[in-house]
């Protein structure tokens, strides 16, 4: 008899935090928020609240990035100590990844995926693996010759849009309002990825650490 295998699922890459438990194609818990940059102290009690409340999972999944600094290096960080605590695999995908599966069927071939990269950004087409990094003012020139592409899903949050210029017709996509967290991460199991002891943090572009004054005179 096959035992169910549980999976706990880590994001902490998007502007969404979300975590969820799942039990094959069954999700236990399932739990997001607006990361406000203090995944430090939020993600850990949440998932402490999971184990108690459901045991030890089978194996991890983290959405690896590119992504937020803090968010990503918090999240990534926990999957790795739950993995070697409970001596248990990881399993991942980059973002990339993740928000392609995320995009529903009917828009996936129409759909662009844009994430921050420090002072540029980083655009994938569909049926594209190649991450293209543009200046945020190309956007709108690299996007027009591509007739096809109706929408864009993006790290970038609402309130910080107007920085980032659209060519006519084309939309953002909310990911609130993409395929739930559980089911993309229950699709992306399906695909059999490879399982990992430690998994590293995956940025577009060095993250910005400030630096003391001591650091900078020294």
């Amino acid at each position: 008899i096959q035992c169910a295998m549980k999976t706990l699922a880590i994001n902490s890459a998007l502007p969404l935090t979300e975590i969820a438990l799942l039990e094959d194609d069954k999700t236990l818990m399932h739990k997001s928020w607006p990361s406000n940059y203090n995944e430090a102290e939020k993600l850990l009690p949440e998932i402490q609240k999971i184990l108690q409340k459901h045991g030890q999972p089978d194996q991890i999944f983290a959405v690896q990035g590119p992504g937020a600094f803090t968010g990503l290096r918090v999240g990534i960080t926990i999957a790795n100590s739950l993995a070697y605590i409970f001596g248990i695999p990881i399993k991942t995908c980059t973002t990339f990844e993740y928000l392609n599966e995320k995009i529903p069927d009917p828009k996936r071939e129409s759909t662009a995926i844009l994430m921050r990269a420090g002072s540029e950004v980083a655009i994938v087409l569909p049926n594209v693996e190649k991450v293209h990094k543009i200046k945020k003012d190309e956007i709108a020139d690299f996007l027009s010759p591509a007739p096809h592409i109706k929408a864009v899903v993006s790290d970038v949050r609402p309130e910080a849009r107007e920085n980032y210029h659209l060519p006519k017709g084309i939309k953002w996509l909310e990911l609130e309002d993409l395929t739930e967290f559980a089911q993309t991460i229950q699709a992306i199991l399906e695909s059999n990825p490879p399982s990992h002891k430690l998994i590293k943090p995956q940025y577009l572009a060095p993250p910005h650490i400030t630096k003391s004054k001591k650091q900078q005179f020294a």
